[in-house]
Formats: C-alpha cells, sequence, structure tokens
C-alpha cells in the first residue's frame, strides 16, 4: 500500500478545509491560464459524492471524491 493514501486518510477536514480544497480543485481543472474559470460546475459540486464509501471527511477521501468528479 502506498503510505500518501494511508497516511491521508488519517487527516480530518473541516468545512472550510474541504471548501478550500475544492476551490483550488476548481481552478485547477477548469481555469485557464490566467486563472480564470468559465464553467457552470461550481467547487462545491466536486465536494458531492457518488457514491456510499464516499462520505468521509479524511483528505485521501476529499480528494479523491474532488477528482472523480
Amino acid at each position: 500500500m502506498l503510505a500518501a493514501p494511508r497516511d491521508w486518510s488519517r487527516i480530518p477536514l473541516d468545512c472550510d478545509a474541504k471548501a478550500a480544497l475544492a476551490k483550488a480543485a476548481h481552478v485547477l481543472r477548469f481555469g485557464d491560464a490566467d486563472g480564470g474559470v468559465a464553467t457552470p460546475i461550481k467547487p462545491e459540486q466536486l465536494l458531492t459524492p457518488r457514491r456510499a464509501d464516499d462520505c468521509a471527511d479524511d483528505l485521501c477521501t476529499v480528494v479523491n471524491v474532488s477528482h472523480a468528479r
């Protein structure tokens, strides 16, 4: 098993940390070279889990959910 997922699964995120991660992921995924984002998708939508197993608030799960959207 890789160390990062194991370690990240032990790091809980509060609402502010999850929002910051979603905002950064949103810009990285949809932003242009200047950081502008022209998509109707909102950062908080990246935090919506699709599976029941993805409802945890640890760093590993939140990162995986934000990448899957």
